[in-house]
């Protein structure tokens, strides 16, 4: 079971989401998508809110790999 539970794990961070905010040059990771709004955790753990609209915005925010 810890097997497949660790293997979950490394699928989620291959295809997970990340992005850079430019004005902290802190990184996210889109860890949960609920309508319109993104849940964006740190490395911290520490998390925010933020729309997709908002995640558009290249002055503010990058989609990185």
């Amino acid at each position: 079971m810890t097997d497949l539970h660790e293997s979950a794990d490394e699928f989620r961070q291959q295809h997970q989401e990340r992005y850079l905010h430019k004005p902290t040059g802190q990184r996210w990771a889109a860890v949960a998508f609920i309508g319109s709004v993104v849940q964006l955790e740190d490395v911290g753990g520490r998390r925010r809110n933020a729309t997709s609209q908002e995640l558009q915005n290249r002055d503010v925010w990058e989609r990185i790999p």
